[in-house]
């Protein structure tokens, strides 16, 4: 989900429409690495805090760590109802051979 160039847009627009819509698999393939960096550091952080036995932080940074994940799970449950909703229409209004044409990067 990176890649915003039209050629990245079209590329996973077309990976989307092989599932048949914006899936959870496809959200997480698109974004397991950031969440592997992210909680890998969070991770470390935790371990040294509750070794040297510096509680408060160590409470606060786990807090944090939980909150991101409940507000990207809620996130991710309204984008995908409201993707769901409208994939139909997406699917219909699309011109597919543009958007193949701009997945193998020739000019529009």
């Amino acid at each position: 989900m990176d890649d915003l160039s039209d050629k990245g847009m079209a590329t996973s627009l077309l990976e989307a429409r092989r599932e048949g819509g914006y899936t959870k698999s496809y959200f997480f393939r698109k974004t397991w690495k950031h969440y592997t960096i992210f909680f890998g550091g969070i991770t470390l952080v935790l371990t040294f805090l509750a070794y040297r036995g510096i509680w408060i932080p160590f409470s606060f940074i786990l807090g944090f760590a939980i909150g991101i994940l409940i507000r990207d799970r809620s996130w991710l449950h309204a984008t995908r109802t409201q993707f769901r909703l409208q994939w139909p229409f997406v699917v219909k209004v699309t011109d597919w051979e543009k958007v193949e044409r701009l997945a193998n990067d020739q000019s529009a």
